[in-house]
């Protein structure tokens, strides 16, 4: 995750929460094979995971991709560093289980797999599975981006 800075111009990550998530999940033996961002961006978007893998050049799905996707359509992000995590003077949870995170996460050596997480439910791949706590310590968080749009909240 990036170190980011401290500023007054940090995100205020309460303003990002939403009420609803509307998901869109299509079938997964015949789908996640076209990787974990194209079914992220499926799953947000409703666009099939077939279509949007046919656009990656490098079967990589790079930040930029993804961003630029999901500004397409209409879904804003915001990057979560550990600046504008912890730009506090007490502690407190600043993300909570009704903001839609989108992050990247190192699985293996060299290699990283995109995921969604809302109202304690992970996606990757359209599996739905609870996060187990210790899955951020054997995996690091690449990066990380809040989603929101107007119609969830």
């Amino acid at each position: 995750m990036k170190i980011g800075k401290y500023g007054p111009g940090n995100t205020d990550f309460t303003k990002l929460t939403v009420s609803k998530l509307p998901i869109h999940l299509f079938n997964t033996i015949d789908n996640s094979a076209k990787g974990c961002g194209a079914t992220c961006l499926s799953l947000l978007t409703g666009v099939h995971p077939s279509v949007i893998s046919k656009r990656i050049k490098k079967g990589n799905y790079t930040d930029s991709f993804m961003l630029k996707f999901l500004r397409k359509h209409k879904i804003s992000a915001y990057q979560v560093n550990q600046a504008n995590l912890s730009n506090t003077k007490a502690w407190r949870y600043t993300i909570k289980d009704n903001h839609v995170i989108l992050f990247s996460i190192l699985v293996k050596k060299k290699e990283c797999t995109w995921m969604v997480c809302y109202n304690d439910a992970t996606f990757h791949n359209f599996e739905i599975m609870k996060m187990d706590p210790y899955s951020m310590f054997n995996f690091p968080i690449v990066t990380m981006y809040i989603l929101h749009k107007k119609q969830w909240k």
